[in-house]
């Protein structure tokens, strides 16, 4: 079962960063620049992690850290979808995670956004000596593109609302706004099942 799970590291290429800033400015009617290097970067960042919540999936590449208390014989659903690349398998081991080889353990590749990887580890060992009810460490990058701007247009549109709503309320007392119902509904289409 997961028991967690983060974004630890998002990947953009430079040319592509340049590009989505203009993207964003546009959308956001913004033709300063006096924002460009802290807020809107962390509207876009705060508005993908909402939206990739919100569908289970890695919009823009990534690398995701996902910590399981023990991975069955019927394996474990990967915790965002659109896999690229399993980075590390690590079970605890008298204490310490230690990295499993390739070979004990399997994978179904999926990039799409909707289907969720599954990992089986097929060594059958157990974990041991596990502390906090972690069993299992799973690394691996993920992403349905290297940028917003290849992204589907709906899924597209759903982060720029995102980034709109957050960078229209920046400045607001009240940070129990909630985001339109809208940015959602664009982003929840064929939502990937957790299993």
């Amino acid at each position: 079962m997961l028991l967690s799970h983060a974004v630890t590291a998002r990947t953009f290429n430079a040319t592509g960063e340049a590009a989505e800033m203009a993207l964003v400015k546009n959308f956001l009617r913004v033709s300063h620049t006096y924002d460009d290097e802290t807020v809107i970067p962390m509207a876009v960042e705060a508005a993908l992690s909402y939206c990739e919540s919100c569908g289970n999936v890695a919009y823009v590449d990534c690398t995701v850290a996902a910590l399981f208390d023990d991975i069955g014989d019927c394996g474990v659903a990967l915790p965002l979808t659109a896999l690229r690349s399993l980075t590390t398998v690590e079970r605890m081991a008298d204490g310490v995670f230690t990295v499993l080889a390739a070979t004990a353990y399997d994978v179904t590749q999926t990039g799409t956004e909707n289907v969720p990887a599954q990992l089986y580890i097929n060594d059958g060992v157990s974990p041991s000596g596990v502390t906090a009810g972690a069993g299992y460490r799973v690394t691996y990058q993920a992403g349905l593109s290297d940028e917003i701007n290849n992204l589907p247009q709906r899924l597209q549109a759903g982060v720029l609302l995102a980034v709109n709503h957050i960078y229209a309320h920046r400045n607001e007392q009240n940070p129990d706004k909630s985001f339109p119902r809208s940015v959602a509904d664009l982003v929840t289409i064929n939502r990937a099942p957790v299993l």
